[in-house]
């Protein structure tokens, strides 16, 4: 598959086995099966083509992966590896637990004490180096046609991957219809098989999608909507550059105990945007990211109680 540079044109020639040489060249944990994510809307001839593509496409991936796995950087690494809790012990792989801490003056950033809820002990911060290498996924494609999408998700894992994506979603087509999509095609996949949406999405569809057992997502929207003003909180979404936040002096959300909302207000976060300061997009970013992190604790926290999952802002908290 040719693309062509957003930058100066250029063509660049891509094709299951160089997206298997990058990736593996990257040292990612997870890799993904070259797909193509098929447009919205595309009639059924368009659909099934691309569908078929993927599928061949996926095989050729995992033919390169097999061959070339051991070529991962880390796989001889003598160092140890991070291991996931290295990093607090709250959710692991995220950032850190935060300190709870007085908010600061605008423009000052404290550095709270440690406490021992945010330091991993010694024992847990580094395990030895993996002998296994990358995990690689394939990806269930099909467009909007559910028989398309059982028949890509049987064939994708005839190939067998250790997990499984649903690709092609969010790409303009209504809500009610991606999740009528995305709920018929997890019931052909593997329950005990990582299941990843890709692309998705809000906070409500976060929990919406767990609910219905997707294991994993991503979605550019935190760090997007942050770079734009668009800030989560546990009270609905703020657009902080907005007049009425001016004078604010409180908390961007009282219920989050992230740094942004600990040491500033909303005043000088509206300040900063206003002023097209870089540092609005870093403490916007670090807010969203850190909303979407708590957002994902919490829902792992309702299926550890057995409970029905709620709207992101109603989902219980974890006791510390």
């Amino acid at each position: 598959m040719t693309f062509r540079s957003h930058l100066d044109g250029s063509a660049h020639f891509f094709s299951p086995e160089s997206a298997m040489a990058a990736q593996i060249g990257l040292g990612a944990d997870v890799i993904m099966a070259f797909d193509e994510c098929t447009e919205y809307p595309a009639d059924a001839t368009r659909v099934r083509a691309s569908m078929e593509l993927t599928a061949r496409w996926a095989a050729r991936s995992k033919k390169y992966f097999e061959e070339h796995k051991h070529e991962v950087p880390w796989e001889n690494d003598e160092n140890p590896r991070p291991s996931q809790n290295a990093r607090g012990t709250g959710h692991p792989g995220a950032f850190p637990e935060e300190n709870p801490g007085e908010r600061c003056s605008p423009g000052q950033v404290g550095t709270p004490a440690p406490t021992s809820a945010s330091v991993t002990p010694a024992s847990t911060q580094i395990v030895p180096a993996a002998r296994d290498t990358q995990a690689l996924f394939g990806i269930v494609q099909g467009g909007m046609d559910r028989e398309l999408r059982r028949e890509s998700a049987l064939r994708t894992i005839e190939i067998g991957f250790p997990g499984y994506a649903i690709g092609g979603m969010s790409v303009g087509e209504p809500r009610e219809r991606t999740r009528e999509v995305v709920e018929s095609t997890l019931e052909h996949l593997p329950a005990d098989k990582p299941r990843y949406l890709m692309g998705v999405g809000t906070p409500e569809e976060i929990v919406e999608y767990a609910q219905l057992g997707v294991d994993m997502m991503d979605c550019v929207l935190p760090t997007r909507a942050a770079r734009h003003g668009l800030l989560f909180t546990s009270e609905g979404k703020i657009s902080i550059k907005q007049t009425r936040y001016a004078a604010d002096e409180g908390p961007l959300d009282p219920n989050c105990s992230c740094s942004v909302c600990r040491r500033y207000s909303r005043a000088y976060l509206r300040h900063l945007y206003a002023s097209h300061e870089v540092l609005a997009q870093v403490l916007n970013t670090v807010h969203n990211l850190s909303f979407y992190l708590d957002t994902m604790r919490r829902v792992r926290h309702s299926i550890e109680l057995g409970e029905r999952l709620c709207p992101a802002a109603d989902v219980p908290r974890p006791q510390s």
